[in-house]
């Protein structure tokens, strides 16, 4: 394990380990004080290789690239492929025999095919919404076992609405005679948000955690262990949860905030619907959001998921509520925001 802690004479002393687990820039230094080569490393494995990416880390990937030999086998491992990645995905990856994994399909082939696959869900969404940036340009993929809801409401009126889903769900529960409750996360865009969000929850009977990056390490962990121990159902997070966050049973992710782009979205909701098990995605879109809404009615649609009336009103440049409509009627009768069907988890 290499990290920033870790001192060089351990390295030296260490003998020469089979799997060298590492963070890029730490590397890079061992490398240059001749502490270690990598000239004889068979494998190169990028986890969240399109974070590292965002991150600034392009530059010295590239670096570790080049020290090692040719013919490697690369694995890059990444919940969305964007354009900025797949550029240098070309540079990292030497072998002309691609091999690209999706949700739910496999594609194998050469590199042409793997890159047409990518390029024709790109196609679909710059033939609908013109030029956008590399950012947005991604094949985006969510697993079809997460049921996806998608509300367009104002803004003020999403405390009531979050209040309302989380009564059905409890509600649901209580009636079918569930000894467990299911685990739900809220997803907020703010830590001021997330507090609000934390203490309205809290005053209707709705207890909960908070879970974002001001809080002590220390209680970050002791919260998530509650919640996945099944002890505390309910987790308030930033996007500190939206990656790399594992938690069996977990039946409901919340957009409170939608989030500012669509892979952040895939993370957020892809917490759920995992290992086999269905889960629901509840996400509430205000009207600030409308640059997003074409990317997201094809988002949906090609997961064969129902789009809501006034988000695709808002996706063909419309209003999003026609004049007369009232956006809540339908919801009252329970079609707007359907929980998911209750199943008690089973036992570990």
């Amino acid at each position: 394990m290499v990290g920033k802690d870790v001192q060089v004479d351990g390295i030296l002393t260490s003998g020469c380990p089979e799997v060298l687990a590492a963070t890029p820039g730490r590397l890079l230094d061992l490398l240059g004080l001749g502490a270690l080569t990598l000239a004889s490393v068979s494998f190169l494995v990028l986890d969240e290789a399109d974070k590292m990416l965002q991150l600034g880390f392009e530059d010295q990937l590239d670096a570790i690239a080049k020290a090692i030999r040719r013919d490697r086998q690369c694995l890059l491992f990444s919940a969305t492929f964007p354009l900025r990645l797949r550029q240098a995905a070309d540079r990292w990856l030497t072998s002309k025999d691609k091999v690209v994994i999706r949700v739910g399909a496999v594609d194998i082939g050469g590199a042409e095919e793997g890159e047409e696959a990518a390029e024709q869900g790109d196609a679909r969404i710059e033939a609908a919404s013109g030029s956008r940036s590399s950012e947005l340009a991604s094949t985006l993929t969510v697993s079809k076992s997460i049921e996806q809801i998608v509300h367009v409401c104002a803004e003020h009126k999403r405390f009531r609405k979050l209040i309302r889903f989380m009564d059905k769900i409890r509600q649901e529960e209580k009636d079918q005679g569930v000894r467990q409750r299911a685990l739900v996360i809220v997803f907020c865009n703010t830590i001021k948000t997330l507090k609000a969000v934390a203490s309205f929850l809290g005053k209707h009977k709705h207890p909960c955690a908070p879970l974002h990056s001001g809080i002590p390490q220390a209680k970050r962990e002791r919260a998530l262990s509650e919640f996945k121990a099944g002890s505390l159902q309910l987790l308030i997070a930033t996007d500190v949860a939206a990656r790399g966050l594992h938690v069996k049973h977990l039946r409901y992710v919340i957009n409170y905030d939608f989030p500012p782009n669509l892979e952040q979205y895939c993370h957020r909701i892809g917490r759920t619907g995992r290992d086999g098990e269905s889960g629901t995605a509840m996400s509430f879109f205000t009207r600030n959001m409308a640059p997003l809404s074409r990317d997201l009615v094809l988002l949906l649609e090609r997961s064969g998921q129902k789009v809501d009336q006034h988000l695709r009103a808002l996706a063909e440049g419309k209003d999003g509520q026609p004049a007369g409509s009232d956006e809540d009627s339908h919801e009252e009768a329970g079609a707007e925001i359907p929980a998911a069907k209750m199943q008690e988890p089973a036992e570990e």
